[in-house]
């Protein structure tokens, strides 16, 4: 499983290896993680094209605060998440019971 070789090989990061690293960890998200995967269907982008860091799309931070970014399965039900604002860009998924898999902290500037 990605994740579990992921974390096993995290401390092994370097210079060398760390733009391979993030692009593996962008097209993982990018296929198991709802939100974003919904996120870039909506801004049209295929992940297939994405070749350097630079071209990766960041998920607005408002998204973290509106729902837990995850990425593994959830279910199939859906219901309303009443402290999203934003608009019809997703699903509307409920935060009680999903898992945490991906953090990401959050920068402003």
């Amino acid at each position: 499983m990605f994740i579990e070789e992921f974390k096993s090989t995290f401390f092994e990061i370097n210079d060398n290896n760390f733009e391979q690293k993030a692009l593996a960890l962008f097209n993982f998200q990018a296929k198991n993680n709802i939100i974003y995967a919904d996120f870039l269907e909506k801004i049209k982008v295929n992940p297939q094209n994405i070749k350097v860091l630079e071209d990766i799309p960041f998920l607005p931070i408002d998204f973290f605060k509106d729902f837990k970014v995850v990425s593994e399965e959830i279910s199939a039900k859906t219901t309303p998440n009443p402290s999203f604002k934003g608009g019809e860009l997703l699903p509307l998924l409920p935060k009680e019971g999903l898992g945490v898999v991906f953090e990401s902290r959050g920068t402003t500037g």
